[in-house]
């Protein structure tokens, strides 16, 4: 058995060809889709081009206006025939052994839902440089994690897209992803919900590369308080969807998305109710209350036994900074911590 790479591009023509042959060039043969979500730069050339070169073993589908990434994904998925599904951000690459890795970790557990793996990081030009997720030293999630579902999923590290193989039955009862709040970050509703249904499996080693390039969405410089607000709207999307799928599994779900416990949205709710009107858009939660969201985070921390004591510390030093701090220190407080 075999899995389809499916490469999602927008605007990326000088990074897709580079995608695009990392994804050919695995080590076993895998069918690769690519879905240009209506980019308007060189990408339909050099499409044109990699069609002419590779024929058959690629599928090209061409959206006329941008969908976002979610109706990407979609498009994707709609063209695979496999039993299993990488994703591939034309910004990135995947090592040669990426897929049969994947493959074989997916086979070896017949319940596995998901395949996460490791990425290293790239500069513009594609070259190594130092960093990669998760952060050194820190494992990726594995094993059954449905009682992490039932409770704090927000605070699991999963991958980001460049970096994840799924097996194509356990995302089906969720799909089509909802195309309208996962414009972006779509993979966190495949990472999410597919936890609900199987166990998580991890590659601890490097199978891909994700590139830094200073206009990525899971990689950022510098705090970005308008992005952070739909990371939180977003949020409230993927938990409402966590608990009615939850239920219908059986599964011991709160009764309301605020029924979650999560250090980093009730430190994310924080800095953006902090923050005030600013950056052109508001704070999306108005009933927030700073106290209340402070004690949400205390309490978020004390049930995080998978932290360190010293972090559990600085976690909670972070968020009275934060709740007590004067306005104008709340950015740089939320981008030393906040900033992936």
């Amino acid at each position: 058995m075999t899995a389809t790479v499916v490469v999602t591009n927008h605007n990326y023509d000088r990074y897709l060809a580079e995608a695009v042959d990392s994804a050919l060039a695995q080590t076993v043969t895998c069918p690769v889709v690519v879905v240009d979500d209506g980019s308007t730069d060189g990408s339909a050339a050099v499409l044109d081009r990699l069609v002419a070169e590779h024929g058959q073993r690629l599928t090209v589908v061409r959206h006329a206006k941008a969908g976002g990434q979610a109706a990407a994904m979609n498009a994707g998925l709609a063209q695979v025939s496999t039993p299993y599904v990488l994703f591939l951000d034309a910004d990135d690459r995947l090592e040669p052994e990426a897929v049969a890795a994947v493959v074989a970790e997916l086979e070896a557990t017949p319940t596995a839902a998901k395949c996460q793996f490791r990425l290293g990081w790239i500069d513009a030009e594609g070259r190594s440089i130092a960093g990669g997720f998760p952060e050194p030293g820190r494992p990726l999630p594995a094993g059954d994690l449905r009682d992490r579902m039932t409770v704090d999923p927000d605070d699991l590290p999963w991958q980001p897209t460049s970096g994840n193989g799924f097996r194509v039955g356990a995302l089906e009862r969720f799909l089509p992803i909802p195309e309208g709040p996962y414009r972006i970050s779509a993979d966190h509703w495949l990472s999410n919900l597919s936890a609900l249904v199987g166990p998580v499996v991890a590659v601890e080693r490097e199978l891909g590369r994700y590139r830094v390039h200073g206009q990525n969405q899971d990689h950022r410089s510098g705090f970005d308080l308008a992005r952070a607000r739909e990371i939180l709207t977003r949020t409230e999307t993927t938990r409402a969807a966590l608990i009615e799928h939850g239920q219908a599994l059986g599964l011991a779900m709160p009764t309301q998305p605020d029924g979650f416990r999560s250090l980093t949205t009730a430190g994310l709710r924080l800095v953006s109710y902090r923050s005030g009107p600013a950056a052109g858009s508001t704070h999306p939660f108005p009933e927030d209350d700073r106290w209340d969201l402070l004690r949400a985070g205390i309490g978020s921390v004390r049930t995080r036994s998978d932290l360190p004591p010293l972090r559990r510390l600085g976690a909670l030093a972070w968020l009275m900074a934060v709740a007590v701090a004067p306005v104008r220190l709340v950015a740089p407080l939320a981008a030393r911590a906040l900033t992936r």
